[in-house]
């Protein structure tokens, strides 16, 4: 290169300097320049020396140092590569870090690791490192368990700065990584590394025929990687983890830990943004117990055991090295809008903490309060909820010592019912020696009670009250109730039940003493009853149903009764099919040795309708016999007295009645029908009514009763009585057997000697019947029908009349066997009046036969007899025969006619009618004789049309008295014919013949002989005079009110035109010929 001129100008001109100063400058000068130059080479060396171990790599030696260095620290480190780096130091590739000498623990991977080394420990040529910066790493930890498959930790993308402070400390700082779906945030500082796997835990419960087991880390680690494999995590989910502490110390150990998860799903919990937090912290002192602190939030969460909105767990325990169980801890839940089974709420809130008063055997202490609000639980629902209590716990099983709890509900309701306030509280206290909880079962539940519960329940002492205000259920309310009840073996005792309902209070104690199983209450009741249905089964709903007051009665009661062996409710309590079992035998074992008694008194009410002023009873019962010895109800008009005795055993009863009411009280009691008969009767005065029922239940056939009445001014549809008297009434093996009755009328009296009356046969057998009153009342109170058949029979004077026999009340046999005498001094029938009235009447099975009839008949007399038949469905068929003397015609036809005549004479009369049914007249058949002496019959409609006629040959001819007429006859089919009529007066004898039907229809021929009864002369005169006797020959047709007469032949008319010229012109002459009729005469009143 060229110089430069100026340069060297310069140079050419600079004048060398004298040297300054001494030799001390000079070796100062000179020591400088050595220091730089060494300096110079020094750093070209370092440079050198640096490019030769990044390029190349360490030394062996120094990498010998480092691996021997880890090893003190516990570890083994393989690597691919170990050089230097500038701005890193040492740097390790491909590195691979385990435990020494094959000891469990985690291994790490990891791409790039940067060694720090100690600076103190490079002034003595040792290579420590001091800190590991990884980078891009891979953590596996495989841990194992007892009689489990081997599972495996692992951390992916592990990067983290992990720093050795001194032999066996390790800290970590930033370490993160990806673990199991969760990014992975580790700070701690450890101390003794090596021994952190030998840290003693708590023990825990020994699994059934094991010894107790200490918990160890590996065994931890086993169960979390177990869990890990069941629990899905959402995305974004975190967990930060904080570790202090020195192995093999395990109080010295300190840790936290939270849990980010966005969302979550495992075999005990899924839920969404769910939060875990956990803290463990070391005693205060050495002999003092761990803190463990947890707190759990999610929301929609979904376990096992139920469901949430949201859950929030928090609480703290203290646990000590060598116990099984904490020590003392607290715990709050609160969930919102949980759900476990069929439980529901709005909201649960619990809180509770636990104590150990002290070393050993000293209990646990605890407290608890559960709060809910808007519960709903199989059908319950309440407004708000509260639980509270201290529960004293033995620390080996955990088993109840003493306590005392508290629930309180608002607004509770059932599908039955409700409460607006409910509380309950109970205190207990159980010897140490119970053992409540079952051994447990692999793989079950941690605790449940043992099968046979019962036998520590029977050494355990409790107390118990429960308060309740507005309790409704169904139509039963109670407004206020309270409960009190205490159990000390053997003896269990409701001391106290009190309950106010709207109409009165209810109280009651009761004990039970479960040695000799005999039971004891007593009940005291002002309330009404009907309020207690609910309770009740429907026999006994429908029972009390027949029973109302108006002012609830008061009722006292003490029973006891001993029950059936334990053995019995044991074998079900143990049993899982309970239906192969006998029942339980109360009707045997207990039923004997129940036993009743207690009084009842009641204001005004009705049983079943039927209204009383008061009533009251006492009751007994003991060896299944049931006593009432003195019912009594009270009415304005009397009372009713009853005794009762009942036996269950024999199923027998007894009443004993004395009624002095009016029997329409008991009108509402009877059926319809019975009602119906009850209505006829009036009574003026109130019957007395004695007697005694007695039989056996469900079966008629023993039923038993015996009784007396007597009634005075009483009446039977409408018709009165002035006594009447029953003076024994029995019924036994269905039959009524009554007797002496007697009733008694103003006119006369009736007796009854007895009257019996057979259910099976349906028949009533009287003897010995007298009456002497009028037929009429008795007629009509028997009924209208029989009323309407007698009321042509009519008696001035009642009848006197003696009966004996059967009556066959049942429909179509006709079974009777009666026997009647009557006497009748006066007796109207129809038209006819009789006087001195006689018969005997034999009614058998289907015949009626009335026999010896004997009357006085219109001046004369009659006798005959009658049978009726009523075998036939339509109509009676009847026969008769009435002979009849001295009847004075005038007397008879007054009542038969109610024309005014001048009917006269004395006719006896024979009529024989041998057959003949009541449905048709014109099925009488018979015959008879009659005959008239000394009568007058022209007012007779039949004869007084030709009685003119008569008269106008011989004036008086047609009025003249007959001095005999006679007549046989025949009937048959209803139509009475004769042939011999034969009627003799004064210078005339008349004879006919013809028939005459039950129509009254007349078909006959009369004809008049003159003088033909004249002494001596009257046969010759009267064949002279024949042809003029055809002159009154007549016929004679029409009905016998209005008959019509026709002279056969025509000349005799025109002879006897003189006597009466008008009629015979009109009757020769064409036209009508019809009279006017003759107005009827006015009827007789």
């Amino acid at each position: 290169m060229p110089s430069n001129p100026d340069n060297q100008t310069t140079r050419s001109r600079r004048k060398p300097r004298p040297p300054r100063g001494g030799p001390i400058r000079r070796t100062f000068r000179f020591c400088w320049r050595f220091a730089r130059t060494f300096t110079l080479v020094l750093l070209l060396g370092i440079v050198a020396l640096g490019v030769q171990l990044h390029n190349v790599g360490l030394p062996e030696r120094v990498k010998g140092m480092m691996i021997e260095a880890l090893r003190r620290q516990g570890w083994e480190m393989e690597y691919a590569r170990l050089r230097f780096r500038w701005m890193k130091g040492i740097v390790g590739e491909d590195l691979h870090f385990r435990p020494v000498d094959g000891q469990p623990g985690p291994q790490l991977f990891v791409e790039e690791v940067d060694f720090r080394l100690r600076r103190d420990d490079l002034l003595h040529l040792a290579f420590t490192p001091e800190s590991l910066a990884l980078r891009n790493g891979r953590c596996l930890w495989t841990v194992r368990a007892t009689n489990e498959p081997t599972r495996t930790l692992a951390l992916e993308r592990v990067r983290g700065l992990v720093r050795y402070q001194e032999p066996g400390r390790l800290d970590l700082d930033a370490f993160t990584a990806r673990f199991h779906g969760l990014d992975l945030r580790v700070e701690g500082h450890l101390t003794n590394m090596t021994r952190i796997l030998e840290m003693e835990w708590p023990a825990r419960r020994p699994e059934p025929g094991q010894p107790p087991r200490k918990a160890s880390v590996e065994r931890f680690l086993h169960s979390f990687a177990r869990e890990l494999d069941r629990t899905r995590v959402g995305e974004g989910s975190s967990l930060s983890l904080k570790l202090q502490g020195t192995g093999g110390l395990t109080n010295s150990l300190q840790a936290e830990m939270e849990f980010l998860l966005p969302s979550v799903e495992s075999h005990w919990l899924a839920a969404t943004n769910a939060t875990v937090w956990w803290r463990l912290s070391p005693p205060a002192t050495n002999d003092g117990p761990f803190q463990v602190a947890w707190h759990v939030e999610g929301r929609a969460c979904l376990t096992p055991w139920g469901q949430a909105e949201l859950l929030s767990l928090q609480g703290v325990l203290g646990q000590r090295l060598g116990e099984t169980l904490p020590s003392s801890g607290q715990l709050t839940l609160r969930a919102i809008a949980p759900g476990v089974g069929g439980v529901r709420a709005a909201q649960v809130d619990l809180a509770g903490t636990f104590l150990k008063r002290g070393e050993g055997t000293h209990p646990y202490s605890t407290e608890f309060r559960i709060e809910t609000e808007g519960l709903e639980l199989r059908g319950w629902k309440s407004r708000r909820d509260r639980v509270q209590g201290t529960i004293d716990l033995s620390p080996v099983h955990l088993t109840p010592l003493a306590g005392h709890l508290a629930l309180s509900t608002q607004e509770a309701e059932t599908g039955r019912g409700g409460a607006s306030n409910l509380t309950v509280r109970v205190e207990f206290q159980s010897p140490i020696t119970n053992s409540w909880w079952a051994p447990r079962i692999p793989g079950g539940p941690e605790w449940r009670l043992r099968d046979r519960w019962w036998e520590d329940l029977a050494l355990a002492t409790l107390h118990g009250e429960v308060d309740t205000t507005g309790f409704t259920t169904g139509p039963l309310a109670i407004p206020a109730a309270h409960v009190e009840a205490r159990w000390a073996m053997p003896d269990l005792e409701l001391t106290r039940l009190t309950a106010r309902l709207n109409r009165g209070e209810v109280a009651a104690t009761v004990s039970l003493n479960l040695t000799n199983r005999h039971a004891m209450a007593s009940v005291t009741n002002t309330s009404d009853i009907h309020l207690l249905n609910p309770l009740f089964k429907t026999n006994t709903q429908a029972w009390l149903a027949k029973y109302g007051w108006k002012e609830p009665p008061w009722v006292r009661a003490d029973a006891e009764i001993t029950l059936p062996p334990w053995s019995h409710f044991l074998s079900r309590l143990e049993a899982t099919n309970t239906a192969a079992l006998p029942p339980i035998p109360w009707k045997e074992e207990s039923l004997p040795s129940f036993r009743l008694h207690g009084r009842m008194r009641v204001g005004e009410g009705d049983y079943m309708g039927a209204q009383f002023s008061s009533a009251e009873l006492s009751f007994h019962g003991s060896n299944q016999v049931w006593f009432l010895p003195d019912i009594i109800a009270h009415r304005p008009e009397g009372e009713v007295e009853l005794q009762h005795l009942s036996n269950d055993a024999t199923g027998d009863y007894w009443f004993h009645i004395r009624s002095g009411i009016d029997p329409a009280a008991i009108r509402p009691l009877l059926s319809p029908a019975a009602q119906e008969g009850l209505n006829l009767f009036g009574f003026g005065q109130v019957p007395f009514v004695e007697g005694d029922v007695w039989g056996r239940w469900r079966v008629p056939s023993r039923l038993g009763v015996s009784a007396t009445l007597r009634a005075t001014n009483l009446s039977f549809r409408g018709e009165t009585a002035s006594r009447l008297g029953v003076a024994s009434l029995r019924y036994t093996n269905r039959m009524f057997i009554a007797g002496p009755l007697e009733l008694v009328r103003p006119e006369g009296r009736a007796t009854v000697a007895e009257a019996w009356f057979d259910l099976d046969e349906q028949k009533l057998r009287l003897t010995n019947v007298l009456s002497a009153v009028e037929l009429g009342p008795v007629c009509r109170a028997i009924g209208p029908k029989v009323a309407e058949t007698m009321q042509d029979y009519e008696f001035a004077i009642p009848p006197h009349v003696r009966m004996d026999g059967v009556v066959d009340t049942l429909k179509r046999r006709n079974e009777n066997d009666l026997h009647f005498d009557v006497e009748a001094q006066q007796f109207h029938w129809k038209i006819f009046n009789l006087t001195g009235v006689s018969t005997h009447l034999d009614w058998v099975n289907d015949r009626l036969d009335l026999l010896g009839f004997k009357s006085d008949f219109y001046q004369g007399g009659a006798i005959g007899d009658a049978h009726f038949d009523f075998a036939r469905d339509r109509g009676t068929d009847f026969r008769f025969n009435l002979n009849a003397r001295g009847v004075a015609l005038s007397d008879l036809m007054a009542d038969v006619s109610t024309r005014s005549n001048r009917l006269d004479g004395l006719m006896s009369c024979d009529l024989v009618i041998t057959n003949a049914n009541t449905r048709d007249k014109f099925t009488w058949n018979g015959y008879g004789r009659g005959e008239l002496t000394n009568g007058l019959i022209w007012d007779i409609p039949v004869f007084a049309v030709i009685s003119p006629a008569l008269n106008a040959v011989i004036p008086g001819l047609g009025n003249s008295r007959a001095r005999q007429a006679t007549g046989t006859f025949v009937i048959t089919n209803g139509v009475i014919r004769t042939e011999d009529l034969d009627i003799r007066a004064t210078g005339m004898r008349m004879k006919g013949g013809g028939t005459v039907d039950f129509d009254k229809r007349v078909n006959a021929r009369l004809e008049a002989e003159l003088l033909r009864d004249m002494p001596g002369l009257g046969f010759l005169i009267s064949k002279v005079l024949y042809p003029i006797t055809k002159l009154f020959e007549f016929k004679i047709t029409g009905t016998l009110d209005k008959p019509k007469t026709d002279q056969l032949y025509m000349v005799p008319r025109i002879l006897l035109a003189p006597f009466h010229p008008i009629r015979t012109l009109k009757e020769i002459l064409p036209g009508d010929s019809k009279t006017e009729p003759r107005k009827p005469e006015p009827e007789k009143p």
